[in-house]
């Protein structure tokens, strides 16, 4: 009886290790390569006309620039125009002032190139603005950004300060080239440039209603200033290849964008 259970016992174990298979250190899928992450950083530039420091020349002055997004996703160019287009999600953007400085987002890199990038405006929420960002800092984004998706404070030329808010939800369509652009682990860091020059370039704000020596433009105040300028909105942004520092440099402007909104 003894030995017919040390015969079932051996059985028993030469079953469970076919079962198991080989060991973690022969079976590949016992250590699963991570997933590796690509940042994208929201960045808005400025131009010949319309400037982020004082100018000698007489420009359009931004000193704030606060912007609200959704998820967004690179739609994968497999997928691109279909019903149900595919592609890694990027994270909204923590709120933070963007003439200056920039956010940061993550998304999972793909294999497969991308035909544009779909970046999601809406208005901030309550909760948006007082959340903590990744880094452990508060928003402290302004309290009219709520119920916005843009807020731009500056100056006119002649230095009269202007307040612009939009309640633009829509979707941004940055179209890359025909074969795509790459998201691969080599080419994984991106910055998403909100063009101040596109965006406010031209504007005449001199013809603008002042309210106590200032201008506001929104749904209630100077509404053909604000609906040319929500018309430029969706066609100001780029999308720049970078190094993963978030700051664009010559060598990264010199070949241009690899996606824009532009037409």
């Amino acid at each position: 009886m003894k030995g017919s259970l040390t015969c079932l016992l051996h059985l028993f174990l030469a079953l469970a290790v076919c079962a198991c298979g080989p060991t973690d250190s022969g079976n590949p899928s016992a250590n699963p390569s991570s997933k590796v992450a690509g940042s994208l950083h929201l960045r808005a530039l400025p131009g010949a006309e319309v400037v982020v420091i004082p100018s000698p020349t007489p420009s359009t002055r931004v000193d704030e620039v606060w912007l609200s997004t959704g998820e967004s996703r690179f739609v994968s160019l497999s997928s691109c125009g279909s019903a149900s287009e595919a592609g890694p999600r990027v994270a909204p953007f923590p709120l933070g002032e963007l003439s200056r400085g920039g956010e940061e987002s993550v998304f999972d890199v793909s294999d497969e190139p991308s035909c544009r990038l779909a970046l999601r405006l809406v208005p901030a929420t309550a909760e948006s603005l007082t959340a903590i960002k990744p880094s452990g800092l508060p928003t402290s984004a302004p309290a009219e950004l709520e119920g916005h998706s843009l807020l731009v404070r500056g100056q006119t030329a002649t230095g009269v300060p202007f307040t612009l808010l939009t309640q633009v939800a829509a979707e941004v369509s940055l179209r890359g080239p025909l074969e795509g652009f790459g998201i691969s682990a080599e080419s994984n860091n991106f910055v998403l440039a909100l063009q101040l020059e596109r965006l406010l370039g031209g504007i005449d704000l001199s013809t603008a209603q002042l309210s106590q020596g200032s201008i506001l433009i929104d749904t209630a105040h100077n509404t053909v200033l604000l609906t040319s300028i929500e018309s430029r909105l969706n066609n100001s942004f780029d999308l720049y290849q970078d190094d993963g520092d978030g700051i664009l440099d010559a060598a990264e402007l010199a070949p241009g964008p690899v996606a824009t909104s532009q037409p």
